[in-house]
């Protein structure tokens, strides 16, 4: 009848697992997206891809991109959404905490896009 079920073996260690139960794995498989990161100034070109939870705040976006740039202040950076119409950024950036969540910084009039801007 389509049900699944799942089996998990004890974990001795948590800190060797990055979800070490099954329902929060299978929360990170349903939330996780891949997003492909432009320069603001070279808005054609993918700088990079990373895989972020549809869940992660503005503040564990920026983290997570400043991570990848060897930057050491987050706050330094700024998002911008992508147009899905004109295939370019919107003129306006993401606002420092203006939106909850990163789903809510890939929709554009509910077309979704998995395309950000940062500078």
């Amino acid at each position: 009848d389509g049900d699944i079920i799942c089996f998990q073996k004890p974990v001795v260690k948590e800190t060797e697992c990055r979800y070490p139960a099954v329902p929060l794995f299978l929360e990170y498989v349903q939330n996780r997206q891949l997003v492909r990161f432009r320069a603001l100034e070279k808005p054609k070109e993918d700088e990079f891809d990373l895989e972020l939870s549809k869940l992660h705040t503005y503040d564990d976006v920026v983290e997570r991109v400043a991570q990848k740039l060897d930057l050491d202040d987050p706050s330094k950076l700024r998002l911008t959404s992508h147009n899905c119409y004109s295939q370019q950024p919107k003129p306006q950036p993401i606002k420092y905490r203006g939106v909850d969540h990163l789903s809510d910084m890939l929709v554009h009039y509910n077309q979704t896009s998995d395309i950000l801007y940062y500078e």
